[in-house]
Order: structure tokens, then sequence, then C-alpha cells
């Protein structure tokens, strides 16, 4: 509805210029002069309604803003060449070449917000592909603390503490997974999927004795696993200084 509206919006200016300059500017004085500077006003017109007006999340602020001034200086500049032949004797050849270069100019500036845009893209993409792997894993040691909570043995009371206690550790974790610490990401990950299984034994329920064994696996498993979360985050601290 808005694409449609802005549309109409712009069929009507163009129109709108188009027969202002036809009225205002004599038949016999519509010279090459005149053409070109008509070409470029619409084409001004249309540039600047081209704008990206929606709000879009996946474009970058930055490339927005830099659109937003380019296309309306663009526009200026422009309007500003249709005084000047309006109101002064330059001919058509120099009139011509400032329009194609100040043309020239939106296309390099355009150009180069457009590369600017892509890299920061880029860069964001690849922080947020960095940043996922270790978003999955803190959601799934979320669950297993859930599903721990849930164990009604007094025997898990302590298990319980330390898994909630290391729930929350995991919160403030730098999330982002560098080239250094992608081993220990990994280890992290085995060691997760072994507490899942152990939980699970808990689940099944046993002999007090069975209990007591599977409580001091996971309590075991735990000690390892601070171990290995305490270095990730210390690797991610040295190599961010």
């Amino acid at each position: 509805m808005k694409l449609n509206l802005r549309n109409a919006v712009l069929a009507a200016t163009i129109i709108i210029t188009a027969a202002v300059a036809f009225l205002l500017v004599p038949s016999g004085a519509r010279q090459e002069k005149f053409y070109t500077t008509l070409i470029f006003l619409l084409f001004a017109e249309i540039t600047l309604a081209s704008y990206p007006f929606r709000n879009d999340r996946g474009a970058l602020p930055f490339l927005l803003a830099g659109l937003l001034v380019v296309s309306p200086l663009y526009f200026l500049g422009v309007v500003v060449l249709v005084l000047v032949a309006a109101f002064s004797t330059l001919v058509f050849a120099p009139l011509l070449a400032l329009h194609l270069i100040w043309l020239l100019g939106l296309i390099v500036f355009g150009a180069l917000i457009v590369a600017a845009g892509r890299h920061a893209a880029n860069v964001e993409d690849n922080f947020q592909q960095s940043r996922q792997p270790f978003v999955d894993f803190r959601n799934r040691f979320q669950q297993l603390n859930n599903r721990v909570a849930l164990l009604d043995n007094s025997r898990f009371a302590e298990v319980k503490a330390k898994v909630e206690k290391k729930n929350e550790e995991l919160r403030y974790c730098p999330t982002e997974t560098i080239d250094e610490t992608v081993p220990l990401t990994m280890e992290l990950s085995s060691l997760l999927e072994e507490l899942e299984q152990l939980v699970s034994s808990c689940e099944n329920g046993g002999t007090d004795e069975k209990v007591e064994m599977l409580a001091g696996d996971i309590d075991k498993l735990l000690k390892v696993f601070s171990q290995k979360l305490e270095r990730r985050s210390s690797m991610n601290l040295q190599v961010k200084k």
C-alpha cells in the first residue's frame, strides 16, 4: 500500500514538473538546454523517491543515513543547475558537462555507500555466526538446568545448586567463538552431552547407591566443565585485549 502510494506521488510529481516546464518555456525556446535540464530534473526526482523509507530491520543504519544524504544532495545540485540554465547564458555543452559530473559524483558516492554497507553487513553476519554456536550451547545448558531442578531425590540437592550456579555463570560468558576457543567449545559441548546422559539416568531413578554414584559423576563432570569454561572465557578476554 505504501509502495503504491509512493509510486503514485512520484508519477504525479513527474507529470506536474513536466507540465510546468512546458508551460513556462515557450515552444520556440525549447532547445537542447531545456530538454537536458528537464531530463536530469526528472531523474533527480526519481532518485530522491528511491530512498528506502521502509523499516527494514536487516538494513544498516549508517547505510540508510548515507542514502538519506546522497539523494537529496543530488536533487539540490540538479535544482541549482536548473536555475543556472534558466537565468544565465551558459550554453548547452558546459551545462551538460556539469550535469554529467554531478551524476558521476552520485554514482561514485552511492557505490562507496553500498560497498561500505555490504562490508559492514558481512562483518555483522560473521559476528552473529561466531556467537550462535555458544548461544545454542547455553540454551542447551538451560534445558539441562530445568531438568535437574525437577529431580526430587534429596541426594541431588548439591548437584542442583551447582548446576544452577553454572547456568547463571553461562549468562555472562562471552558468546563469541574465536578460532582459539573452538576446541574448548567443542570439548564443553561433549561434556554437556555426557551431563545430559547422566541426568537422563537420574530421571529413570534407581537404588540409593546408583543415585549417589550418578550424583558423584555429575559433580566430577561439573568440575571439569567449570575449568574449561573459565579457560575459554580467559582466552576470549586475552584476544580482545
